[in-house]
């Protein structure tokens, strides 16, 4: 049989398998890019939990309605974040070194605190542990390793050193830029 035919002899099984192999796909490529975004957004999340997690309203809230807070709160400490490094641009043009503190300070909580995060998580889980579990040979060169590239893959997405933000955090890094071309002139 010619590969022309094979198709259209092709039993209804092998279609079905085949069209919900393509849907699990795109099941995984959207919890994976989920996922991404949740890690190169944690550090707004965690803060977002610390601020509210004494809140009355927060803890009256439903589960929907707390994530809702968590996400509108994580948006909005990003946005700060994002007028941070547009007043850090805006410096570092205008050639005032003050821009190095605010990198530093952007820095550490965009992408140092996951990366601590992640190191000591992936230290406890594959290393020594009680009730005689084994551990993974090298845990903390492996851990560090891990650290570091989602520290790299985090600062790829915020380009701290860069003239370029995200379409819902513009607004905040305009102001940013407005703050330190306004100072700068000083």
């Amino acid at each position: 049989m010619n590969r022309y035919n094979e198709g259209y002899y092709e039993s209804d099984t092998e279609a079905l398998a085949r069209r919900q192999t393509a849907w699990l796909i795109v099941a995984f490529k959207y919890i994976g890019i989920f996922l991404f975004r949740c890690l190169v957004y944690s550090s707004s999340l965690v803060a977002a939990f610390y601020i509210m997690q004494h809140k009355t309203f927060y803890l009256q809230a439903s589960r929907l309605g707390k994530l809702a807070y968590l996400i509108i709160g994580a948006y909005l400490i990003t946005c700060v974040l994002y007028l941070l490094k547009g007043l850090m641009i805006a410096l570092k043009a205008n050639r005032k070194p003050v821009w190095y503190l605010l990198w530093a300070v952007c820095f550490t909580f965009v992408c140092l605190l996951p990366m601590v995060a992640i190191y000591f998580l992936l230290e406890m889980s594959l290393g020594p542990a009680p009730m005689g579990r084994g551990t993974v040979e090298h845990y903390q060169l492996w851990s560090a390793a891990a650290a570091l590239a989602a520290g790299i893959l985090i600062y790829s997405q915020y380009d701290l050193g860069k003239d370029k933000t995200l379409k819902l955090t513009a607004w905040a890094y305009q102001i940013g830029l407005n703050l330190g071309r306004g100072t700068s002139s000083h």
